[in-house]
């Protein structure tokens, strides 16, 4: 995974190489993003012998906290090429202060 930050988006790739669109979901909750899914074996891999197996498949979770604000609303994720790209905005906030 990578996470990246520009001047008004962070951007977080994750490689999910043999993992379907449909078996991932991405989520923000508080300032906290959670991707979470499963990567499946096949039908034809689950009756073989294998001699060496160093793919992994199960369930996948990873929770990425931002002590930043991210604006919810606009959040975008692409899937493509088994990379999971997710834009997330920024907040720009103005905080006004009195002069005593």
């Amino acid at each position: 995974m990578d996470i990246s930050e520009e001047k008004e988006y962070v951007i977080v790739r994750v490689n999910l190489p043999g993992v379907k669109k449909k078996d991932i979901k991405v989520y923000l909750d508080n300032r906290s993003l959670i991707i979470e899914g499963v990567k499946k074996k096949s039908k034809e891999e689950e009756g073989s012998v294998f001699y060496r197996i160093e793919r992994e498949f199960g369930k996948f979770y990873r929770e990425i906290s931002f002590n930043i604000p991210i604006d919810s609303d606009k959040i975008s994720a692409e899937f493509s090429d088994g990379v999971l790209t997710i834009k997330l905005r920024k907040i720009k906030r103005k905080i006004k202060v009195d002069i005593g």
